[in-house]
C-alpha cells in the first residue's frame, strides 16, 4: 500500500512547514507541496530541497484550495498511490495518524470497507481549546458528533479536509474536488457527493491532528457559542458557495435548511463583531449575487 500526502501552501511559515513535513514523513511515501503563493517562495531549507520524498508544485498564483487538492490527487495517482492524506499548512498530524486511520477500517463491516471514500481524524485547536466535530444528517435536524472519546469509529456525512485520508481507488467514481468553489465548502460538497453516490466517510476517533482553523474565534456563553471572525474575502466565498450548494441536487434538503439557518447566524455575527462591517456587508451582497447567477 502506497501513501501520499498533499500540503496546500499560501505564504507558509517555513519553520512550521518543516515541522509538518517531519511529522508526516513516517506515514507518507510521497509528500506533495502545492504552493498557491503568488511569486512562490516555498523554499524550506536544504534538507527538504534534497528530500527525494518531496514533490513541489509552484503555481505562482492562488488557484484555490480545491484545485490544489486536485493537483495533489493527480500527482498521487501518477505515483501509483492508494491513499492521499490532505493537510493544511497550519496542521500538525501525529506521526501515527495514517496508521490509526487505516486501523479504523478493521472496526467496520468487511462489506463496507471498499466503499469508504475517506477517513477523517479528530482535530484540536489548542489556541481556543476547541475540539472538532463531525456532522450527521441521519435525523430531521442534522447533528454534530463531537470528538469526546465516547466512540472509536463512526460513519459520518462530512468532515473538514485537513487530515482527511482519501481512498484514491474510488476517486474516479466520486469525482475530484469542485474547483469552482475555490475554498469554502469544498470538503462538505465532496463528502456529501460521495455519500450521494453510495460511499462512506469514516470518522476515526483514535486518529488525531492538531489544526488551527485560521480564524480568530470569539466565544460566548462560557465557550458554548463560538464564532470565527473571517476576512471579507472569506465571507464572500462562504456566502456564494453556500448558495451554490443549495442549488445542487445531491446535497440533502435537511442540510440545506440547517446550513441556511446557520449561515444567517454567522453573517449577523460577522456584521456585529467585525470592525469592517461595510466591507463584510459588500461581501455578503456580492456572494448572494454571484451565487444566484
Amino acid at each position: 500500500m502506497k501513501i501520499a500526502a498533499v500540503v496546500v501552501l499560501y505564504y507558509p511559515d517555513h519553520t512550521l512547514l518543516q515541522k509538518l513535513i517531519e511529522a508526516v514523513k513516517p506515514s507518507a511515501d510521497t509528500i506533495i507541496l502545492v504552493d498557491n503563493t503568488p511569486a512562490s517562495n516555498v523554499a524550506t531549507g536544504d534538507q527538504a530541497d534534497l528530500d527525494e520524498k518531496i514533490i513541489r508544485i509552484s503555481n505562482g498564483e492562488n488557484l484555490g484550495v480545491a484545485e490544489a487538492h486536485n493537483q495533489g490527487i493527480r500527482t498521487a495517482l501518477d505515483q501509483g498511490c492508494d491513499y492521499l492524506l490532505i493537510l493544511d499548512q497550519d496542521s500538525i498530524p501525529s506521526t501515527d495518524l495514517v496508521a490509526r486511520q487505516l486501523a479504523a477500517l478493521d472496526q467496520i463491516d468487511t462489506a463496507k470497507r471498499d466503499r469508504v471514500a475517506a477517513i477523517a481524524p479528530c482535530f484540536y485547536d489548542r489556541r481556543y481549546d476547541y475540539a472538532g466535530s463531525f456532522m450527521l444528517i441521519d435525523r430531521l435536524i442534522p447533528r454534530k458528533l463531537v470528538c469526546d472519546g465516547s466512540a472509536t469509529v463512526h460513519f459520518v456525512d462530512y468532515a473538514i479536509s485537513s487530515g482527511l485520508l482519501l481512498n484514491l481507488t474510488v476517486i474516479e467514481k466520486i469525482g475530484y474536488m469542485n474547483s469552482d468553489l475555490f475554498i469554502d465548502y469544498v470538503d462538505i460538497e465532496w463528502c456529501l457527493r460521495a455519500r450521494a453516490r453510495g460511499y462512506y466517510v469514516l470518522a476515526a476517533f483514535e486518529a488525531t491532528i492538531r489544526h488551527e482553523l485560521g480564524d480568530t474565534i470569539k466565544t460566548f456563553l462560557g465557550g458554548k457559542v463560538q464564532i470565527p471572525l473571517r476576512s471579507p474575502e472569506r465571507t464572500y466565498y462562504m456566502v456564494r458557495n453556500a448558495i451554490l450548494l443549495y442549488r445542487m441536487k445531491h446535497i440533502p434538503l435537511k442540510w440545506k435548511l440547517y446550513d441556511c439557518m446557520r449561515l444567517n447566524m454567522r453573517i449577523n455575527g460577522y456584521l456585529m463583531l467585525n470592525s469592517a462591517r461595510g466591507r463584510h456587508l459588500q461581501a455578503v451582497i456580492a456572494g448572494i449575487r454571484d451565487g444566484l447567477e
